[in-house]
């Protein structure tokens, strides 16, 4: 089959996590949870009111109870960050949480590893973090205090 554009539509597969840690449940903030909540119930009554079985109720975002192509799930996300203003891209926000993480004192690569889902917590050092140049600074000036402090010239 084809889409509009003149692209060949993908089948979805589903197959098991890379790894066990991979399959984990993940708190979320309230408000988030109040607005899935209202969009489930949405999508509940739109599916009685169709009159058809859905092949996926179980799934929050679906297209009539059938999966929807990660291409087109990634286009349109990509369609409304653009429209919001939204720079980062939706496989960036995982590097964006994992160094916003990292820049916060309540946390440490442990959580951001349990966060992330990785099984290897270099995983989460060496791929899902970087450097910015706050972080740079921050860095010489400590080191430049603590010579200032340790050195007597």
């Amino acid at each position: 089959p084809k889409t509009p554009g003149n692209r060949k539509k993908l089948p979805v597969y589903l197959a098991p996590t890379k790894t066990k840690k991979s399959k984990r449940l993940l708190n979320i903030p309230q408000f988030v949870a109040v607005e899935l909540a209202v969009y489930k119930k949405q999508q509940l009554e739109h599916r009685l009111k169709s009159g058809h079985v859905w092949e996926h109720p179980e799934m929050v975002f679906s297209r009539e109870g059938k999966f929807i192509n990660p291409s087109s799930f990634s286009s349109r996300f990509s369609k409304i960050r653009k429209m919001l203003g939204i720079k980062s891209t939706f496989h960036a926000m995982r590097h964006d949480m994992a160094t916003r993480m990292k820049a916060a004192p309540d946390f440490d690569f442990k959580d951001m590893q349990e966060q992330l889902g990785h099984s290897n917590i270099q995983t989460t050092i060496n791929i899902y973090t970087k450097f910015d140049q706050a972080t740079k600074k921050h860095i010489a000036d400590w080191a430049g205090e603590s010579l200032q402090r340790n050195i007597k010239l």
